[in-house]
């Protein structure tokens, strides 16, 4: 009786921690799914009433943002520098 209690206990705990870690993998691509929303309407903005060149937006747009999207969207710049070139 005491091993179904324990393994009951266990199966209670085990589950509980999965919950948790599902929640915040859903909490985390919801903060990601706005900054990206965020980033999109910076991109509107510099472009629409800036009427900034898409290349010098995104670079300008970068540098606001914070590294995982600054890198990417610096990247974006260069690319866009380097087709303009050829």
């Amino acid at each position: 009786m005491l091993i179904r209690i324990c393994g009951a206990c266990l199966v209670l705990i085990a589950s509980c921690g999965i919950g948790l870690r599902l929640s915040r993998n859903l909490s985390e691509r919801l903060e990601d799914l706005k900054t990206m929303k965020r980033l999109v309407i910076m991109l509107r903005g510099e472009i629409k009433y800036a009427n900034t060149p898409l290349m010098d937006a995104f670079r300008t747009i970068g540098r606001r943002m914070k590294p995982p999207y600054q890198d990417f969207l610096i990247q974006i710049s260069c690319l866009i520098f380097s087709r303009v070139i050829q």
